[in-house]
């Protein structure tokens, strides 16, 4: 007579075979799902608060911007932000808001307001160091929806002059 015994089912080979992957793929989504909630991007900063009517809405600050031939030219020495407003408007603004965009992250996004001095420059201090790059965002501080914007990229830390423009 034959008396093999039969090992208990967790010392054979197909099992684990055959579980291996599954438990893999549990224990990584296991690690990925919290990871993903935790680290969400959120939106990205451009000013839309419906995706159609935003996109209309970035496009008329833009054109108004260009009728009216508005650019800028930012330097950022240290914390201290100057700003120099070109263009054919009726008033300069008395305050213009500057925000430093990160490309993913909303949380990072840093704002500063410039008020205009009597040389007809723009100034302001950076609350927090910068690094890294970011897409620049110039618009009217007057509290009122932007009647235009004007954009621009740099890396920080840059001490060079950065041309601001309309984005259409």
């Amino acid at each position: 007579m034959n008396t093999s015994t039969r090992k208990p089912w967790y010392r054979e080979f197909w099992i684990w075979f055959i579980l291996a992957p599954i438990i893999a793929v549990v224990s990584f989504w296991a690690w990925l799902i919290p990871f993903a909630i935790k680290t969400n991007d959120g939106a990205i900063l451009d000013n839309y608060y419906e995706d159609g009517l935003g996109i209309i809405e970035r496009t008329t600050q833009a054109e108004w911007a260009l009728e009216h031939n508005l650019s800028a030219q930012l330097q950022t020495l240290d914390e201290r932000v100057q700003l120099r407003l070109e263009g054919n408007l009726d008033a300069m603004p008395e305050a213009l808001q500057l925000t430093y965009v990160f490309p993913t992250r909303e949380a990072w996004d840093v704002s500063v307001q410039l008020t205009r001095q009597a040389d007809g420059r723009y100034l302001g201090v950076l609350p927090e160091a910068i690094t890294e790059r970011r897409q620049l965002i110039l618009e009217p501080a007057d509290g009122e929806e932007a009647s235009w914007r004007l954009h621009g990229e740099v890396t920080m830390p840059d001490r060079s002059i950065i041309r601001l423009s309309p984005k259409l």
